[in-house]
């Protein structure tokens, strides 16, 4: 039996694989209070409202948060879970009455003109909500590698102020 130095897919299936280490990449978005960008992207997923990425808003709003992977990089980006604060009892607002939030992963291959590859919703009226799958709703758009990655949340409150705010991202990618 021959062995190999890498894994062998010899059914030629696309194969899965989180992109676990974002050290090297430019994090991109406005969800830049309390931890800040990189904060969605330290492998924490169960992190306290102020060590995550987070945006104060109010009425409808959009929030954006993803990951510039660099010039002549482009990645096929197929599914991603994200996290609230407080991990496993993710609050994705807080201080608010907010009402529902769309979730839209978007590609791009020069960070102004964006593809929506994907659109879902999250429920949640100011409680626990846990981590969001893009996988439980609908697939993402496969047909193309982009250079730039991000998540569109479009929030909607019938209350004040109040902030979003995501604890983990974690991008999943097809080979």
């Amino acid at each position: 039996m021959t062995t190999f130095p890498f894994p062998v897919n010899p059914s030629r299936q696309r194969v899965e694989t989180q992109i676990t280490n974002t050290s090297g990449f430019t994090k991109i978005g406005d969800m830049t209070e309390q931890g800040g960008l990189a904060a969605a992207f330290d492998g924490t997923t169960s992190a306290a409202f102020a060590a995550s990425a987070s945006k104060t808003v109010t009425g409808t709003t959009d929030s954006t948060i993803g990951i510039d992977w660099g010039a002549g990089v482009a990645k096929t980006i197929d599914r991603f879970v994200c996290y609230g604060a407080n991990g496993a009892s993710s609050v994705w607002f807080q201080n608010g009455t907010g009402t529902s939030i769309t979730v839209r992963l978007e590609g791009s291959n020069d960070n102004t003109n964006w593809m929506t590859l994907y659109t879902g919703t999250i429920n949640n009226s100011n409680s626990s909500a846990g981590p969001f799958d893009s996988t439980s709703s609908g697939s993402v758009d496969t047909s193309a590698g982009y250079r730039y990655h991000r998540l569109r949340i479009t929030t909607t409150s019938s209350g004040g102020a109040y902030t979003v705010s995501f604890a983990e991202l974690q991008f999943f990618e097809v080979r």
